[in-house]
């Protein structure tokens, strides 16, 4: 019995393994051991060898391809990492996951064989008829798989949920090229080959996908959900694929060398691992800064990162005779240099393959080598040479050579520049071990042909010559069939990038920011950036923009002072900006920045008629001293298109993705028509009415910016102007929106008037109420003093007349001096009538026909001198009330 219980007590634990694999794997898979030796050996080798933090990988038949080998890969809280209440790893926004390895394309494979130049031409591939590419990566999570492979040509592919991603690189027969595959948090695949910096991005999941396609049943049961990214509990958006796998694969498979008689491809320090920050930037010999590695390739001897690195720069041969100077040049546009000394010792192996294949009978030179002690071009310096015999010797610097050699970046990328109609933009450079190399698209060549450089095409049989025998990279020009001068611009900076004719590679802002910033100062080079659509009129106004019928104009202004007031005139000294924005969709600007002025006689720009107020008003004319200019304004956050078909690798913007300013600045002289009823009291407005002088007022519309609810003008002069105070200034639209006021409100500085017009006067009139105090016998006395005053107030009268504006009505002034004057002269007529009273009571006395004496005729005259000035003061003081109530506007 002991057996058959040993027997059930082995098939039970059998039964129970995939139960306990069910629980570490979202996606069971069965696992068997690989049959062989060989494989058990491989993996006793490699668990013996990695570190504990490595042992999380278990092999496993798969179905993939019959060479790849598959682990499955685990994530446990042993790992220091922080684990959510599902055990799967929480990452942050910067987190990915690297896969970095290289890859050397078998010289005895028979899959993939060296570029052969003429088969290509001669027998283009039809797009969807090309032989299947072989897989030699594959990422496998929980919802999606990423897979790396290789076409006939040795050119990469990228295959994901979005689509398959062609990524033009040539990998070399017999020579190493790394590449990094990186999976970030944002849901993208960063991929960058070789060293040279260039970072290709493609999107897991396309725009349109729908990301429950690729979630199992119950996942999409529990997304609900139309699109790529859901809410979480915070409301925040995040991918659905990557939420749930969190960047670790459940399964990572690639190519084994071992189980091929033949292997096509090889692949060397593989490395998955998890990344807190990805830098594409490091050097090929910088190992990964992991976090975590989840699995990591066994190394022999002669696999160091050194020696796979060496490969990661290749050897070619520059045609052309040219001195040091002109061949560092030109290497640089390559973004390759000259021959270090210790690259002669490095590349040593394929030097004297170049020397071989590029041997004369009469020149023994082979290259330029690096001379560290030139730091100018003069024609008395010396440079080292290299022969081919592998010796270094001096020889002057402008000595020629018909040829010599850069160091460049294994598979260095192009971008094509310009109209080239029928041909790639797409390129990567192609050597070959004696030095030759073509730069090479999908369908399209670019070589040395003997004496020139010529650009073919395998699908239309098309080909374009170089002007010039020099090296056409960067501008050159071209003859392309019947179009001659054609200029060309081949870039390794990437299409993102402007590169200097000098090979030097900037930013796209920096073109035509106004700062010289290429050593030979070519990116501030054609800088003309208005571009007119043909036929452009700049005597007609703009055509509305898509789906409008009329012409809108956003308008602003801002008034900086306003001279001195008086009111001998009605004109008002008003220094002010009026500016326009407006849309020409006729026009295209290249390289623009925020705020950038222009000449405005090369576009349409608005001509400006004014008057001094709406529906009615007199012109005011446009001052002869006068600032104008045109800008242009740009939208937040715009982002600038860029063109493929510009040489000069501009970037631009149609005309109604963006505004022209047009600002008109001077002194203008406004006849402002005050109302003077209640001079000097009471406030004025003056306006100024302004519109674009158009025949068909109608197809002008004004708007303001969406930004301006107010309608407050900005005023930044000194308020206080003499006779007035500007009190606010302020804009609105009339006539329906076809033109434009600006009004500014005065409020009248009266203290002057009331010190010296008011106060002088009202005391001389009171001087002249004073005569009422004096004796009735004292007739000459009162007689001069109220005459002298009816005097002083007629001449104050005058001289205020003579000093301010005149006008067809009265004005509050004048109004005060001649009641004045007029009570002043009710004054003397009372002090003539009491007169001619107290001499009829004295006559009535002397005549006997009153019996008065004295005493009596004295209190007579007392009395009428009380009744007479009693009712003139009561008359003025009503004046004096009615008068005030003018001034509060209570009348």
């Amino acid at each position: 019995m002991k057996p058959a219980c040993a027997l059930l007590l082995f098939l039970g634990l059998l039964l129970i393994s995939p139960a306990v694999s069910k629980g570490t794997s979202d996606k069971p898979k069965l696992q068997e051991q690989k049959s062989g030796a060989k494989w058990s050996l491989l993996q006793s080798a490699a668990r013996a060898a990695l570190p504990d933090s490595y042992q999380r990988t278990v092999a496993y038949q798969t179905t993939i391809a019959a060479d790849m080998r598959c682990f499955q890969t685990t994530v446990t809280a042993n790992d220091g990492l922080e684990l959510n209440s599902t055990s799967s790893l929480v990452v942050n926004s910067t987190s990915s996951l690297v896969a970095s390895m290289f890859l050397k394309v078998a010289t005895d494979g028979g899959w993939i064989t060296d570029f052969d130049e003429d088969f290509w031409l001669n027998n283009p591939i039809q797009p969807g008829t090309e032989d299947d590419p072989r897989t030699f990566l594959a990422l496998k999570f929980n919802n999606f798989t990423v897979e790396a492979r290789m076409t006939h040509g040795s050119e990469l592919e990228i295959v994901l949920p979005s689509g398959v991603h062609a990524e033009l690189t040539y990998f070399p027969v017999g020579k190493w090229l790394k590449l990094d595959l990186e999976l970030d948090s944002k849901g993208k695949i960063n991929v960058k080959v070789g060293s040279s910096g260039h970072v290709n991005s493609y999107p897991v999941f396309g725009g349109d996908t729908n990301s429950s396609e690729v979630l199992d049943e119950d996942e999409q049961q529990e997304s609900h959900v139309n699109s790529s990214s859901k809410m979480d509990n915070n409301g925040s958006a995040y991918d659905v694929a990557l939420n749930k796998t969190h960047l670790i694969p459940s399964e990572v498979c690639y190519i084994d060398e071992a189980s091929s008689k033949k292997p096509w491809l090889n692949i060397a320090r593989l490395e998955i691992s998890l990344v807190s920050k990805y830098d594409a930037s490091v050097k090929c010999e910088t190992p990964l800064n992991a976090t975590l590695t989840l699995y990591k390739q066994i190394m022999t001897d002669s696999q160091s990162r050194n020696s796979l690195c060496k490969d990661e720069f290749s050897l070619i041969v520059l045609p052309s005779t040219i001195s040091y100077f002109d061949h560092d040049q030109q290497c640089k546009k390559l973004q390759g240099s000259i021959l270090s000394k210790d690259d002669v010792g490095t590349y040593i192996n394929e030097l004297f393959k170049i020397a071989s294949a590029t041997r004369t009978t009469t020149d023994e030179n082979l290259s330029w080598v690096q001379s560290l002690n030139i730091t100018s071009e003069s024609f008395r310096s010396w440079c080292s040479l290299l022969l081919r015999n592998v010796t270094v010797q001096m020889r002057p610097c402008y000595f020629s050579l018909p040829s010599s050699i850069c160091k460049v970046q294994t598979s260095l990328p192009f971008f094509l520049f310009g109209k080239i109609g029928k041909f790639s933009r797409k390129y990567t450079l192609i050597s070959k071990p004696d030095g030759t190399w073509a730069i090479k698209g999908f369908s399209s060549i670019m070589r040395y042909n003997k004496t020139e450089w010529i650009l073919l095409s395998n699908l239309h049989k098309e080909s374009c010559h170089s002007n010039s025998s020099n090296l056409p990279l960067v501008r050159s020009s071209w003859q392309c069939g019947e179009v001659s001068n054609l200029t060309l611009a081949f870039s390794s900076c990437g299409p993102d990038s402007f590169s200097c004719n000098s090979g030097q590679c900037l930013t796209r802002k920096c073109r035509c920011d106004g700062i010289a910033q290429c050593d030979d100062e070519t990116d501030e080079e054609m800088c003309d950036f208005i571009i007119k659509d043909a036929g452009y009129n700049d005597l007609i106004i703009p055509p509305p923009l898509e789906d409008e019928t009329k012409f809108r104009a956003k308008y602003f202004f801002k008034v900086y002072s306003i001279a001195p007031i008086q009111t001998s005139n009605f004109y008002v000294d008003v220094d002010l900006v009026f500016g326009v924005h407006w849309m020409d969709p006729r026009l295209t600007i290249w390289n623009p920045s925020d705020a950038l002025n222009f000449d405005c006689k090369k576009i349409w720009y608005p001509s400006y008629a004014a008057t001094n107020g709406f529906p009615i008003g007199h012109w005011v004319s446009m001052p002869d001293k006068r600032t104008e200019g045109c800008m242009v304004s740009l939208f937040p956050g715009m982002t600038l298109k860029e063109s493929d078909d510009n040489p000069y690798m501009g970037r631009y913007l149609n005309g109604s993705s963006f505004e022209l300013v047009y600002t008109l600045g001077g002194v203008l002289q406004i006849p402002c028509e005050f109302d003077l009823r209640k001079y000097p009291f009471g406030d004025q407005t003056c306006e100024l009415n302004i519109w674009i002088d158009v025949t068909d007022q109608d197809y002008v519309v004004y708007e303001r910016f969406d930004s301006e609810l107010q309608d407050e003008v900005p005023f930044y002069g000194r308020y206080d102007v003499r006779e007035y105070k500007v009190s606010r200034t302020w804009k609105k639209e009339v006539n329906s929106n076809k033109s434009v006021s600006l009004f500014i409100k005065f409020k009248s500085l009266y203290g002057y008037h009331v010190l010296n017009s008011y106060l002088t006067s009202f005391l001389i009139v009171l001087i002249s109420f004073s005569t009422a105090l004096f004796r009735v016998e004292d007739f000459n006395e009162r007689v001069m003093v109220s005459l002298t005053a009816l005097l002083v107030l007629t001449a104050l009268f005058t001289q205020s007349n003579s000093s301010s504006v005149q006008t067809s009505y009265l004005k509050l002034l004048d109004v005060w001096y001649a009641a004045l004057i007029s009570f002043s002269f009710l004054v003397v007529l009372a002090n003539t009538l009491l007169n001619s009273y107290h001499h009829k009571l004295n006559a009535d006395k002397t005549l006997g026909k009153k019996c008065y004496d004295e005493m009596t005729i004295k209190k007579k005259a007392k009395v009428m001198n009380n009744i007479i000035f009693g009712f003139l003061d009561t008359l003025f003081l009503f004046f004096m009330f009615f008068y005030l109530l003018s001034i509060a506007d209570k009348i």
